[in-house]
């Protein structure tokens, strides 16, 4: 499928890493030096903690492949940011959008609870799509286009661990 920059999509993959995959960024994620992400500026607000994640290391640099296989095969797409995160926002939801980017999400650990995955709203702001936590599910979403947020602050939740991917949309 070629992307549309000017389509709302979400894709969702289950089971997107092997099981020795999966554990080999379990165990690298644990072992990362994260700093604290709260902060609050006129365009958006973070809870969490996060570790910037070089694209070109072999480590992630395999994943970027299977991302690309997945989700974009026809198309070479520029990553701006990648990044491990550790959230645990239950204070309140933070619907934004990632302007001039397509996100890929991967659920990295943590428990499997609905409220622990991800909301997705409408333009009238009306939360009307919801993928809940299940380690090892992969999104890959038009972010510049779709209001999201975490599900946390929605009931009850605990921290994940996630891997993003930020790509240019051009």
């Amino acid at each position: 499928m070629q992307l549309n920059k000017d389509l709302k999509f979400i894709f969702s993959v289950e089971n997107f890493l092997s099981a020795p995959e999966l554990f080999e960024l379990q165990d690298n994620l644990l072992k990362l030096d994260y700093v604290h992400l709260n902060r609050e500026d006129e365009e958006n607000t973070h809870y969490g903690f996060g570790c910037n994640l070089n694209p070109n290391e072999n480590k992630i640099k395999e994943l970027v492949k299977k991302v690309k296989k997945t989700f974009h095969p026809h198309t070479d797409l520029k990553i701006s940011q990648s990044r491990a995160h550790l959230r645990y926002n239950n204070n309140k939801p933070l619907p934004h959008a990632d302007y001039g980017y397509y996100a890929f999400l991967l659920y990295v650990k943590g428990e499997s609870l609905f409220n622990n995955g991800t909301g997705f709203y409408t333009d009238e702001g009306n939360l009307y799509h919801h993928i809940g936590f299940k380690e090892n599910t992969a999104l890959f979403f038009n972010a510049n286009k779709i209001f999201h947020t975490t599900l946390q602050s929605f009931g009850e939740s605990t921290a994940r661990y996630c891997v993003n991917i930020f790509y240019e949309i051009e």
